[in-house]
């Protein structure tokens, strides 16, 4: 009994005798669900980041002066102490905004591909065809055709089709939707926005390049670009989904779960924001 695993967190918990559809809608309500809570937190943070003014930037600067005078006052030039403070101080405003940049763009990029790797299992479940067409090719040993029956092939094959995917390119996953899906053409709630498979490859690679080659430049997007260009994608990929699949959400997640998403878009559609009142904002989304 103790040494038995629960796997009840992993395994969305279905209605009995669900149909294909039913799974498929219970896997995306809880993919897009949780997901868009992480939104809720990665947005509120980015535009904590962003609506820095250039008054707290001087009070950077300031702070600076004030490490530094620190350093060479209080601690001698051999304490360890002094290079410590030193080295604090050397770090520059736009290197500040540079690592915020960079880890916004790895964070949301973490976001869009986990949804995108779970929309791609619930097509699994809703459109068994499709992905019988990508496996049907695939070779399989004598032994397990005369031990297993073909359904049962099919279903290993396209597990472990889906178990490589979770390590593929985020593009190959939302290539995968789109070619399930066929929109005639890909629209998100936010009408400024515009699906651009060219720039979603330009943030797949500068993501690569940050995680494996250890590259962090000053071409990294605006953290906050980046962070609603993903959520956006993700709205837009959702509606493809629901509309070829005709699959519903519950109104109660979606409420919840993009409510302080539309405080965001509220915040920067401002022309001028006055930083206390932006924070209560954001206080009242959490």
């Amino acid at each position: 009994m103790g040494n038995r695993k629960d796997n009840s967190s992993s395994k969305p918990a279905y209605p009995p005798k669900a149909t294909p559809k039913e799974k498929a809608e219970v896997h995306l309500t809880l993919a897009t669900a949780t997901t868009n809570e992480l939104w809720r937190f990665m947005l509120s943070f980015v535009l904590a980041a962003h609506l820095l003014s250039k008054k707290e930037k001087t009070e950077f600067a300031e702070l600076r002066r004030r490490l530094i005078g620190v350093a060479t006052t209080r601690f001698s030039k051999r304490d360890a102490k002094r290079k410590v403070v030193k080295s604090v101080a050397s770090i520059r405003w736009k290197d500040v905004r540079l690592a915020v940049n960079a880890a916004t763009l790895l964070f949301s990029h973490s976001l869009l591909d986990a949804w995108l790797l779970e929309v791609c299992r619930l097509t699994a479940i809703v459109d068994p065809p499709y992905w019988e067409s990508l496996v049907e090719r695939k070779q399989v040993e004598l032994g397990q055709v005369r031990a297993k029956r073909y359904e049962q092939l099919v279903h290993e094959k396209v597990r472990a089709l889906l178990k490589g995917l979770e390590r593929d390119s985020m593009l190959k996953k939302v290539d995968c939707i789109l070619a399930q899906c066929r929109p005639a053409r890909i629209s998100s709630h936010n009408p400024s926005w515009r699906f651009d498979r060219a720039k979603l490859a330009e943030l797949d690679r500068l993501r690569h390049d940050i995680v494996h080659r250890r590259v962090l430049v000053g071409r990294v997007p605006d953290a906050l670009d980046v962070a609603f260009y993903f959520f956006e994608t993700q709205r837009a990929l959702e509606l493809c989904v629901k509309r070829r699949f005709d699959l519903k959400l519950s109104a109660n997640y979606v409420l919840i779960a993009h409510k302080a998403c539309h405080r965001a878009l509220k915040l920067r559609q401002q022309k001028a924001v006055h930083l206390p009142s932006a924070k209560r904002l954001l206080a009242q989304s959490m």
